[in-house]
């Protein structure tokens, strides 16, 4: 692609499109020095600045210039304070500073001002609130079921809220977010097995062995060309041995 932008170049060497294109490309190529020499051009020749800006800010972020990075991508918000881009790119810059505050702000507003944000947005937003002193469980939990609200029961989101629960002691509510997993999957043989580690874990001994051997029965359901994949197989040991480690009587 960058080699077709350039021989159109040889046929239109002013276009600032053409060199802002071949600068994203070498953007994504991490050549750092190849895309800002290409923005420089696509400015020359009347590129607009305002994209150049988002662009040069993103260079900046990726390449781990985060103070220059801000200044570009505070110019940019300035004139497009919608841009998802800019604003996540902006949040994940903050964070390299530990400028946690800022970071969910810019997550929050992203997420706030798109009619279809992505799961990443919830994550990485929940992320920040448990990496803080103290972490904040309660609200990363709240901000993953705004997610799971908006775009419905995302698995990715699904886990996340799950381990959150279990970090706030909510067995139970762990529990049935597994449980409505395990009912819409048609593959259940690995939230089973979850599902009775967990409560392994809150020492709820008979509940974690039928879970386990639900998921055994499950495993053995399948296909010998599926049961004896390498992942299946890793599974199936470490279910029996979760099986062999519990406690031969209920508490």
């Amino acid at each position: 692609m960058i080699q077709a932008v350039t021989e159109e170049l040889k046929t239109r060497p002013k276009d600032p499109d053409l060199y802002y294109r071949r600068g994203e490309l070498f953007r994504r190529h991490a050549e750092w020095d190849l895309a800002w020499a290409d923005y420089e051009r696509a400015e020359r020749f009347g590129g607009k600045m305002e994209i150049l800006d988002l662009s040069r800010g993103l260079l900046l972020a990726e390449a781990k210039w985060g103070h220059s990075a801000l200044g570009y991508l505070d110019r940019y918000l300035a004139v497009e304070s919608n841009s998802i881009p800019a604003l996540s790119t902006r949040a994940r810059v903050h964070l390299s500073f530990t400028n946690r505050s800022a970071a969910i702000q810019d997550f929050s507003t992203a997420i706030a001002r798109t009619s279809d944000p992505r799961p990443e947005l919830y994550l990485e937003r929940a992320q920040v609130l448990m990496s803080t002193t103290p972490p904040d469980f309660a609200e990363a939990l709240k901000g993953i079921e705004q997610g799971l609200e908006k775009l419905g029961p995302v698995v990715t989101l699904q886990l996340q809220a799950i381990d959150l629960e279990l970090r706030l002691e909510k067995t139970n509510a762990a529990i049935a977010r597994l449980d409505s997993i395990i009912s819409q999957s048609p593959r259940k043989e690995t939230w089973q097995a979850r599902r009775g580690e967990i409560l392994m874990q809150a020492q709820r001994w008979s509940e974690s062995s039928a879970s386990f051997k639900e998921s055994l029965a499950s495993l053995r359901s399948l296909p010998a060309s599926r049961r004896n994949a390498p992942a299946m197989r890793e599974l199936e040991r470490r279910i029996q041995s979760a099986l062999t480690n519990l406690p031969a009587k209920s508490p």
